[in-house]
C-alpha cells in the first residue's frame, strides 16, 4: 500500500491527502511514500526544498520543510532494521521558474536541491541511480533480505518524468504509471453510494492494460478521489468499492499464470492509515495444504523422494524453467531438499532416505520443542482442564501422536516408555509441573 501525497499532516491546508505523520504511515504498513514538493522565494531568499501540494501559487499549499518529514523517518527505519520503503519524490514545482501560465515546473536545480536532501537524511541507506544495487533493483533481482542484508533499504524516484539525471531515476522509470480519476467523484441515481462505472472504466483504460501490456517494476493503481468542493473522500465505500475490483481481478487472471492481482502490485491512497485488511477465512485450498503438511510423517518416505524425482524430471523433459524450485512448490518441500534428491540420483541413479527412529527406542527420542508444538499442547490441556479432566504425560504423548506429530510404538513397552519420557522433558522445559494426584488437575503452568 502506498501513501498519496504523503507527510501533509503538517501545516494549514483546507483539505489533507494525509492526516498523520510518515511514522504513523510506516506503523500502518504503509511502504511507499508519494511526496510532492516544492521551491519558492521568502524574504528574498529561495527555501529549501518544502513539502508542497499544487503547480499554481494562490492554489498551492505549503506543509513543512521536507527535512522535517524525512529525518522521523529515517528514525522509524533505525528502529525497524528489517523494512524496505521507496520514497517517490513525484510533483516537483519550482515556483521561481513558472511557465507562460503561471504554472510552476520541476527544475534540474530543485531536483538536485532534493537529492541533496536525501543523502544527508539517509545517507548510504538510500539507492541512487547507476549503483551495483540499482541495477539489481531496476532487473527485480534484489530480495527484501538482500536489500536489508547491506541496509540499502530506501529506493528512491525523483521527478514523474522518465529522468536524464545521473543522480536518480523518475517515477516514471519505475512506476506504471502516472493516471488517477481527474473528475469529482458522483453520486449513484438513488444517492446510495458513488458511481463505480466510469472509475472502473478509466482505471481499466488509463492505469491496468497499459501496465498489463507493458509492466514496470512497480505497476500503480491509484485509488483517491475527490468530491465537488476538491475534498478527499475516504468513506467505507471506496474500500468496498475497491475489494469488489481487486476480486474481479482475480477472477479475470484465474485462469492465466498470473498473480492474483495482475498487474498491479502498489495500490495508491489518500488517508491511507485507515485502510487495513480483514482477516479472511481460509480457503479450501488453504485447509487442504495445512492438512497435508500437518498430517504427514516428519520423515521423508522413499515414495515421497521418487515423487521429488518423477515431478522434477517432468518438469525438465517440459523445457520448464526453475523446476527444482516448482516441484518444490507443487510438494511443499523445501528447495534445498529437492536439489539434493535429484543431484544425488543424476549422480548415483539411486536415492537413500533417512532412516526412521528404530521402534525399540534404543536412541533417545527426542520431542522437537518449537512454539506451534508449545500452542497444540496448551490448547489440549486447556481443554480437558476445561473437562475437569487430569492430564498427565502420557496423555500428552498419544494425543501428539495421534496428530502424527511424535512417533512411537504403543505395542512396544521400551518404546512407548521412552516417549513418555521425553515427553515429560518437553512438558518440564515448557514450565509445566506436576499436579497432585487426588485435589489437583493434574499439568498446570
Amino acid at each position: 500500500m502506498g501513501a498519496h501525497n504523503a507527510l501533509t499532516d503538517m501545516g494549514f491546508a483546507l483539505q489533507r491527502n494525509q492526516f498523520v505523520s510518515g511514522p504513523a504511515l510506516l506503523d500502518a504498513g504503509i511502504r511507499y511514500l508519494d511526496i510532492d514538493t516544492c521551491a519558492f522565494v521568502a524574504n528574498a531568499k529561495r527555501t529549501v526544498p518544502m513539502i508542497c501540494h499544487g503547480y499554481e501559487w494562490y492554489l498551492a499549499q505549503v506543509h513543512q520543510p521536507t527535512v522535517a518529514g524525512l529525518l522521523p523517518i529515517k528514525q522509524w527505519l533505525d528502529k525497524h532494521p528489517h523494512e524496505v520503503i521507496v520514497l517517490n519524490f513525484g510533483d516537483i514545482a519550482d515556483f521561481t521558474a513558472v511557465n507562460i501560465r503561471g504554472i510552476a515546473t520541476s527544475t534540474i536545480q530543485l531536483r538536485d536541491e532534493l537529492s541533496y536532501v536525501v543523502r544527508q537524511v539517509f545517507g548510504s541507506m538510500a539507492i541512487w541511480r547507476d549503483e551495483p544495487w540499482d541495477a539489481a533493483v531496476n532487473s527485480n533481482k534484489a530480495t527484501l533480505g538482500d536489500l536489508i542484508a547491506a541496509n540499502r533499504r530506501v529506493v528512491v524516484n525523483v521527478g514523474i518524468s522518465r529522468s536524464d539525471s545521473p543522480i536518480a531515476w523518475g517515477q516514471s522509470d519505475r512506476v506504471c504509471r502516472e493516471a488517477w480519476f481527474p473528475d469529482a467523484l458522483e453520486w449513484n441515481d438513488d444517492h446510495t453510494d458513488y458511481n463505480w462505472a466510469p472509475v472502473v472504466q478509466l482505471v481499466d483504460d488509463t492505469m491496468r492494460s497499459p501496465c498489463a501490456t507493458n509492466p514496470q517494476l512497480l505497476n500503480k493503481l491509484e485509488f483517491q478521489f475527490h468530491n465537488a468542493l476538491g475534498g478527499s473522500i475516504d468513506a467505507a465505500s471506496v474500500g468496498v468499492a475497491l475489494n469488489v475490483y481487486m476480486e474481479s481481478l482475480v477472477r479475470r487472471n484465474g485462469p492465466i499464470d498470473k498473480a492474483p492481482y495482475f498487474p498491479f502490485n502498489l495500490i495508491l491512497t489518500d488517508h491511507a492509515d485507515k485502510w487495513k485488511s480483514e482477516p479472511t477465512q481460509p480457503s479450501d485450498v488453504d485447509r487442504a495444504i495445512a492438512f497435508v503438511k500437518r498430517s504427514r510423517s516428519r520423515y521423508v518416505t522413499q515414495n515421497e523422494i521418487l515423487d521429488m524425482i518423477i515431478v522434477n524430471a517432468t518438469l525438465r523433459q517440459d523445457d520448464a524453467t526453475a523446476s527444482t524450485r516448482t516441484t518444490a512448490r507443487l510438494l511443499r518441500r523445501k528447495p534445498q531438499l529437492v536439489q539434493q534428491v535429484w543431484k544425488e540420483f543424476v549422480e548415483k541413479g539411486s536415492t537413500t532416505t533417512k532412516p526412521q527412529a528404530p521402534r525399540d527406542m534404543s536412541l533417545r527420542t527426542r520431542l522437537p520443542v518449537t512454539s506451534n508444538l508449545a500452542k497444540i499442547i496448551q490448547d489440549f490441556v486447556r481443554q480437558r482442564r476445561q473437562g475437569r479432566y487430569r492430564t498427565v504425560a502420557k496423555d500428552v504423548a498419544h494425543f501428539l501422536r495421534s496428530q502424527n506429530l511424535f512417533e512411537f510404538d504403543i505395542e512396544s513397552q521400551s518404546s512407548t516408555q521412552a516417549a513418555y519420557r521425553s515427553t515429560q522433558r518437553v512438558l518440564a522445559k515448557l514450565g509445566y509441573k506436576r499436579g497432585k494426584k487426588k485435589r489437583g488437575l493434574g499439568l498446570r503452568i
